[in-house]
């Protein structure tokens, strides 16, 4: 009997196996491609349900019909094309978007927010040769800003609402890293971290444009800077690599050097961040033009594994359950022309695609049709635009593009959530974070955000029932909603409750009973009106007063006092 158990799990352990080896062979498979220019350097963005790309065309430093940025439907047809109106070199570089617009630059100088009709918002002119982009509402007027770096040598910051210089910050040299974006050192304030080719990381704020702290590598830094706690202090730290060979970790709060790792040759490509193996750390992943694909422990600095292609590694590369199978898969693109997807845990190779010509490019993943199933697009040197399909259930997506999320901001925190959104309806209100869920987790102790929506289960379309306010504390949608669920609640809590005292009363009169209904509400509203927030934390000040009235055990002994003055007074 033993022996057919044996031979029956052994059975069952191979066909699994086959399953697996199978399901890997076809991770993707090639739906289409389109022909859009052999200069095809930059980063796709999946956003909803469209897809974008920036185009340098057919001729590098020279204007061409692919010179443009492209605007793709769920179906990869091409929706709409944007070409630069000022002419000289119209090469296209990278994309970023928001609800309000997609930003992208041309190597003329010029900076363009693009509607997501493909129409000109507006454009600013920025020196020579933009490619260093992101977006954040940084004076807080509801709509992102621009943050973008050139070869002039400056990073400016740039008006999301009218296309006006908010300030601008000279580095030493050229601005070809991409900025990342958040609260690094703790002090409830935005600020800009970017890397330059004078061999300096420069933290900046936000608010200002001033320089906080620089930090000093070897050579240039075209790497664009991740942020994230990564390893475990509960503090932001800067991960980024250089033209030195190294990888660098550096403190967010002090700029101090925490640890750097050397491979073999530059590092170009920008790390991507997050648990990869399932060890409830965060592990950092990068390419290097040594042909390597790194993964390193942010705790320790240490290697943890690495895989070898067959050309050096620019693309940077994107993290995510493809398949379903609970495991996260590293895919990017690789000099010798393949696409590659390794196992987060082990590194092993899984499955591999070759393109006509070097890739420079980075991937993106996302769920364009809202089939339940992954996309991936990247762009080769062969000209051609790809677009692969995953036949197998999505699972969990943890760094979806270049600088992990839409905004570019490169925060770990909104690349959790950013690829959360990007599967649903949600997406049409996504916002990013100033600072990671755990940071917001430690202030619900002065504001209760966890309870207030957890009060006020609501529904944002498709979304599942949304239980914890710090899961989508950016979604001021859901902070409009949850203040009129709130107010709502009150309402119902006080009708309740007078109703209760009136029987106790004696009062059966309806229009009596409404009038110190009116009377009651009218002042409980008041009160809450004249409630200043002790501490201002982003959006949370806006649901806190009313979650005060709704959650607090006082609230019962508060009405019924005011009941009784009505009743005693005939007002309060």
């Amino acid at each position: 009997m033993k022996s057919y158990i044996k031979i029956i799990s052994f059975i069952f352990l191979l066909i699994f196996s086959l399953f697996l080896s199978l399901a890997n062979a076809q991770l993707f498979v090639l739906e289409k491609k389109i022909y859009i220019g052999k200069k095809s350097w930059g980063q796709p963005l999946i956003y909803g349900n469209n897809i974008y790309y920036a185009s340098n065309g057919d001729k590098n430093d020279e204007s061409d019909e692919f010179d443009a940025l492209y605007s793709f439907d769920k179906n990869f047809h091409i929706v709409w094309k944007f070409y630069s109106p000022d002419g000289g070199n119209t090469d296209m570089n990278g994309v970023v978007g928001c609800k309000e617009y997609i930003l992208t630059s041309a190597d003329n100088g010029y900076v363009y927010a693009i509607s997501k009709k493909g129409t000109l918002l507006w454009k600013f002119k920025c020196g020579t040769h933009p490619k260093s982009m992101a977006l954040y509402d940084l004076d807080n007027d509801g709509i992102p800003d621009a943050i973008v770096g050139s070869e002039s040598d400056y990073i400016y910051a740039i008006s999301g609402k009218n296309g006006k210089l908010i300030w601008k910050f000279e580095a030493g040299s050229w601005v070809e890293s991409s900025p990342a974006i958040g609260d690094i050192n703790g002090d409830g304030k935005v600020e800009v971290v970017v890397g330059s080719d004078d061999g300096y990381i420069y933290a900046i704020s936000g608010e200002t444009g001033k320089l906080i702290w620089k930090f000093k590598t070897g050579s240039w830094v075209d790497s664009s800077p991740a942020i994230g706690d990564i390893n475990g202090d509960g503090e932001v730290e800067v991960v980024v690599g250089s033209y030195d060979n190294y990888l660098y970790t550096i403190s967010g709060k002090s700029g101090r050097l925490l640890w750097k790792f050397q491979t073999e040759d530059d590092i170009v490509s920008s790390p991507a961040i997050g648990d990869i193996n399932g060890d409830g750390k965060v592990e950092v992943v990068v390419g290097s033009d040594d042909g390597y694909i790194y993964a390193i422990s942010g705790e320790t600095g240490k290697l943890i594994w690495k895989f070898k292609t067959g050309g050096g590694i620019d693309s940077s590369p994107v993290l995510g359950d493809v398949n379903g199978d609970k495991k996260i898969e590293v895919i990017f693109g690789s000099l010798d022309g393949n696409i590659y997807a390794v196992a987060g845990n082990n590194g092993k190779l899984l499955w591999k695609f070759k393109t006509g010509e070097w890739i420079y490019s980075s991937p993106a993943l996302g769920d364009v049709d809202r089939d339940g199933k992954i996309e991936m697009v990247i762009t080769s040197f062969d000209g051609f635009f790809y677009y692969f399909k995953c036949p197998y259930k999505k699972g969990k997506i943890i760094w979806a593009r270049w600088h992990g999320d839409a905004y570019g901001t490169g925060a770990l925190w909104n690349a959790l959530t950013f690829a959360k959104a990007n599967n649903s309806i949600l997406i049409n209100c996504w916002q990013p974070n100033p600072v990671s869920v755990e940071v917001l987790s430690k202030l619900t102790q002065i504001y209760p955000a966890t309870s207030v929506l957890e009060s006020v289960k609501f529904k944002v379309t498709e979304s599942p029932l949304i239980n914890k306010a710090i899961e989508h504390i950016a979604l001021r949608k859901a902070i409009k909603l949850a203040k009129e669920k709130l107010k709502e609640k009150i309402k119902l809590k006080v009708k309740r409750i007078i109703r209760t005292l009136s029987i106790e009363a004696g009062i059966k009169n309806k229009q009596v009973l409404n009038q110190i209904y009116n009377v009651i509400i009218t002042q409980i509203f008041k009160e809450i009106k004249e409630l200043k927030p002790i501490y201002k934390i982003y959006q949370l000040n806006k649901v806190y007063v009313f979650f005060k009235y709704t959650s607090s055990p006082d609230i019962p002994t508060r009405i019924a006092n005011l009941f009784a003055k009505v009743i005693e007074n005939g007002k309060i």
